[in-house]
């Protein structure tokens, strides 16, 4: 998840980090109050939302539409599920909706919706190829349409016991060559 808190044009917090960050992702808009400070702020957002994929779990009020609150939005190729499996609201009534895209950057490709839970189901996690129980677990919700709001941990086997690991800490050696000769080094011992 990449939080947009800084309506500056690029650095760390912006719309632009958040679009060039490689790889899939969930913005999500965040801005303080004084973010604001010295402008109007706006009473209403408006916003492009195209290719998703709500899955409405147990916990999930059968009266949420994917897309709420108040505002502008074109909307497009957004697929809404209730807990039975069948189509839901999509865009709140109270919104208006959008002829055009209102914001989007040219170099922006979405997935299909309907590609959208297989992609992410592939490949989420820090390593997909190798998940650990607890990311299995996860997926495996998703999959078996059993996914829900937790209060504890304790819910689910509680925290995991990791063995400790440790590596000694070598000081990088100066100069071009003698780093490119301890790169090689640490390559050879480590592949």
């Amino acid at each position: 998840m990449i939080r947009v808190t800084s309506l500056e044009q690029n650095g760390p917090g912006t719309l632009r980090a958040a679009i060039e960050a490689k790889g899939p992702r969930l913005v999500v808009f965040a801005f303080p109050k004084s973010e604001w400070q010295g402008r109007p702020m706006p009473a209403e957002g408006r916003a492009s939302v195209v290719g998703n994929v709500l899955i409405s779990g147990p916990n999930t009020r059968s009266s949420l539409s994917m897309i709420s609150g108040t505002g502008e939005v074109y909307e497009q190729d957004n697929v809404a599920q209730g807990r039975d499996g069948r189509p839901v609201l999509v865009l709140d009534p109270q919104i208006r909706r959008l002829p055009e895209k209102p914001v989007w950057p040219a170099e922006l490709r979405v997935l299909p919706a309907r590609e959208v839970v297989d992609y992410v189901l592939r490949t989420v996690g820090s390593r997909p190829w190798q998940r650990d129980p607890i990311d299995q677990r996860i997926v495996d919700s998703v999959l078996k349409r059993e996914g829900r709001i937790l209060d504890s941990q304790d819910e689910v086997g509680g925290y995991p016991r990791r063995d400790s690991t440790r590596r000694g800490l070598g000081v990088i050696p100066d100069g071009v060559e003698a780093r490119r000769q301890w790169l090689d080094r640490m390559e050879r011992e480590h592949s």
